[in-house]
């Protein structure tokens, strides 16, 4: 009776196209979904892997972010060199700046001109100490000389050949050498003319530096004019 029903619906379906064509999809359906793996779901395969992965990596990066208040260094900064410090300690005197002030301030303190060495030589004074006033004063500008450059009897120049620091003292003042021609000429009479060698002692003090002591080394007269 079943090899009668089976027939029966065999032939049936070969009579039915339509209702063969559905079951032949359906078998093939049965066939490719049982041959398939399953998929899983990206958005629930990727919140599990996400456990394990490390910070940064949703990014492409592999480092761990910056700690708070460390910012990153920039590739400049991180390679640069650290700077060498060629200048002393702020308010440091060096040798230099030693030379640069005597520069200036000689040509205050030796004017002996009749305009303006009273005002240059005042202005000298100021950037002196007591003991190296009163020696340089005392050889280079005495009673007798500002009364001569006064009255006009007496006219001089002094033109410096050489400037040079030769010494830095463990307190960090610093010698100063000074070599140059000082002429002078009295009234109705020759010039006459000499080189001079001198050494001063320059300290810095809190407003700038100083003129702490002086020694006339050398004095030798040169031939008159």
């Amino acid at each position: 009776m079943i090899q009668d029903l089976f027939r029966a619906f065999v032939q049936r379906l070969m009579h039915d196209k339509i209702l063969m064509a559905i079951v032949v999809i359906g078998i093939a359906g049965i066939w490719f979904s049982s041959a398939s793996p399953p998929q899983e779901n990206p958005e629930k395969t990727g919140s599990r892997r996400g456990t394990h992965a490390k910070p940064g990596a949703a990014d492409g990066g592999d480092q761990a972010p910056a700690k708070a208040g460390n910012p990153p260094q920039s590739q400049n900064q991180a390679h640069k060199p650290a700077e060498q410090s060629a200048q002393p300690a702020p308010g440091g005197l060096t040798p230099k700046l030693a030379a640069d002030f005597v520069h200036w301030w000689i040509t205050k303190a030796m004017d002996y001109q009749m305009a303006t060495a009273v005002a240059n030589h005042k202005e000298a004074d100021a950037w002196m100490l007591p003991e190296a006033k009163k020696a340089f004063e005392d050889m280079y500008w005495n009673v007798g000389v500002q009364q001569g450059i006064a009255s006009g009897n007496t006219v001089g120049s002094f033109q410096p050949v050489s400037i040079q620091p030769v010494a830095t003292n463990p307190d960090g003042s610093v010698v100063v050498t000074v070599t140059g021609t000082l002429v002078m000429q009295m009234s109705g009479q020759q010039p006459a003319s000499q080189q001079l060698t001198m050494d001063f002692l320059v300290k810095k003090a809190g407003d700038g530096c100083r003129v702490a002591a002086f020694f006339n080394r050398a004095v030798s007269a040169v031939q008159q004019q």
